[in-house]
């Protein structure tokens, strides 16, 4: 669907929050927190972005994008085009990143620019009047995205912040503290994200969540390669495809004239898994878990190890 900005706030140096309504005024599809939506920034570049807003407000979508400059141009694009009356069109809002049904208490942790769908969680366990609290984790004061939010918001006791020069957070020892079952969320770049689930090691796999933002995504020469063709079959549109020498599955499908969705070809937003059956492929992504890729596998970050892989498309 096609959105308007509606305005822009700069809330640092580096990023910037951007809102978007329907030209027409209507009410924009219904989203749950930690969604995105995928979002035609520029001709030929559409990039994913978390929804940031109050899920309960469908007037409008709000995002928030930091300018990348060493990046591959979509938040620069962005930065350069949102301004009052510009049009984007954009996908409907997808989620990867959903909260627990139940927990007695959700830990959300946040990294830099990381932080845009733990807003949107913090406003609707607020609403649900669930207890959660919020670690934000920012080089500096200057840099913290939603600082006034954090400082003033409805639910500003539920948050702790961390910068560069202030004492770190003892995570193992914050845990301890929570009852059992806690849930936690990550997201930031990475690096970060390792780093937060070392210090939580002793939290089980089902109760930790992550989503990865960049900041140490591997190369695109680094992904892993396949040493002979394989076939590929697709399930639903039964189709067979060979998918050659080094070739990612996404680069086969590509070439077979199949269209799939993707964002960051990088195998860090998770727009382009889907299932799979009966092969074994070489997983590169950095956003699927261990448990989740006995059934996914991210497209555009993978080859396959097996002469044959069933794909569900």
């Amino acid at each position: 669907m096609d959105v308007m900005v509606t305005r822009t706030v700069a809330l640092t140096a580096e990023v910037i929050q951007v809102f978007l309504s329907r030209p027409d005024g209507k009410a924009l599809p219904a989203f749950e927190a930690g969604a995105h939506v995928m979002v035609t920034v520029a001709p030929g570049i559409t990039r994913a972005y978390s929804l940031c807003g109050d899920p309960a407000d469908t007037g409008e979508y709000v995002i928030a994008v930091k300018r990348e400059s060493a990046g591959r141009g979509g938040s620069q694009a962005l930065h350069a085009r949102a301004c009052a009356g510009m049009t984007f069109s954009i996908g409907a809002p997808h989620n990867l990143f959903a909260l627990a049904g139940q927990a007695p208490h959700h830990l959300l942790i946040a990294g830099g620019i990381g932080i845009t769908p733990l807003v949107a969680m913090a406003h609707a366990l607020h609403r649900r009047r669930e207890a959660f609290s919020l670690l934000a984790f920012s080089r500096s004061r200057a840099l913290l995205p939603f600082a006034e939010l954090l400082n003033a918001g409805s639910w500003k006791d539920r948050v702790a912040t961390y910068f560069n020069d202030t004492p770190r957070a003892d995570l193992a020892a914050k845990f301890a503290t929570m009852p059992t079952g806690t849930h936690v969320y990550c997201c930031g770049p990475d690096g970060f994200m390792r780093q937060m689930r070392e210090a939580c090691k002793t939290i089980p796999d089902s109760t930790w969540h992550q989503e990865s933002f960049g900041g140490s995504l591997p190369a695109v020469d680094a992904k892993p390669q396949a040493s002979r063709p394989v076939t590929l079959f697709l399930n639903r549109s039964d189709r067979q495809i060979i998918a050659p020498a080094g070739a990612t599955l996404l680069d086969a499908l590509r070439h077979a004239g199949i269209a799939v969705d993707s964002a960051c070809e990088q195998g860090a937003c998770a727009s382009c898994v889907v299932g799979y059956r009966d092969g074994q492929p070489i997983h590169g992504d950095t956003c699927l878990s261990t448990e989740e890729r006995l059934e996914y596998v991210a497209l555009c970050s993978a080859t396959c190890a097996s002469p044959t892989l069933t794909l569900d498309l």
